[in-house]
């Protein structure tokens, strides 16, 4: 599909490219007609993409705007807000976002039920830490694969600390044997001063915690703290 992306794209930028367009005209072209094909496959094939099609995008791209000439402005320029070139690698990397949020919230069970139906843990363990050996097998289905590279690229940029949202319990343990409407995001079973709270404090916000719960929940914070 993104090899006949590509091909498809490079034939019609040759044929528009002898037509009377100024530079941002033809930005106008590439954000009209070749942003909606590239984000169409992007949102529905959520596939590992070699930077090698990137390249090649950006090569017959910068073909059409300079009109086969040596190109004047650095790419980066023409992406910034004034001009708003597309730059191909952030959408696909939002595009994989669209598919990480539901990882993240936990609402689509259907979703959930059909991408993890092999899970030993929770969604939001590997979402905690991508880079798990002893979680490999999660790689293994082919969507996974190519969200969670994403997200671990993500991660190290936006998410120095461990986020706020993550679901300490889900993660730690398999949905299935908890009661998710009672579980508790990180920031919640932490105090002001950022020490866990006690068992009996997370309880009386309305978590399912019981001692062996508490246990593994003290042990993974010991673990974050060092």
């Amino acid at each position: 599909n993104y090899t006949k992306l590509i091909q498809t794209i490079g034939k019609d930028l040759e044929n528009w490219t002898k037509l009377q367009i100024s530079l941002l005209g033809r930005i106008a072209v590439i954000k009209m007609n070749v942003l909606p094909k590239n984000l169409y496959l992007f949102q529905t094939i959520p596939i590992l993409i070699d930077t090698f099609f990137f390249k090649e995008l950006d090569k017959i791209v910068s073909k059409f705007i300079w009109v086969g000439k040596k190109s004047r402005i650095k790419k980066t320029y023409l992406q910034d807000k004034n001009s708003r070139l597309p730059s191909w690698e952030t959408y696909y990397k939002a595009t994989s976002l669209v598919w990480i949020k539901d990882w993240i919230k936990l609402e689509n069970k259907r979703n959930l039920t059909l991408e993890g139906h092999d899970l030993q843990l929770g969604w939001h363990a590997s979402l905690w830490n991508p880079n798990n050996k002893t979680h490999t097998y999660f790689s293994r289905h082919i969507l996974r694969r190519a969200l969670i590279k994403t997200w671990t690229d993500i991660r190290k940029t936006h998410y120095v600390k461990i986020p706020r949202w993550l679901s300490t319990m889900e993660a730690m343990f398999h949905p299935n044997t908890l009661d998710l409407s009672k579980k508790l995001k990180y920031y919640q079973i932490l105090d002001d001063e950022d020490n866990l709270k006690s068992m009996q404090e997370l309880k009386d916000q309305g978590g399912n915690v019981d001692n062996w719960i508490y246990f593994q929940l003290k042990m993974r914070y010991n673990k974050d703290m060092t």
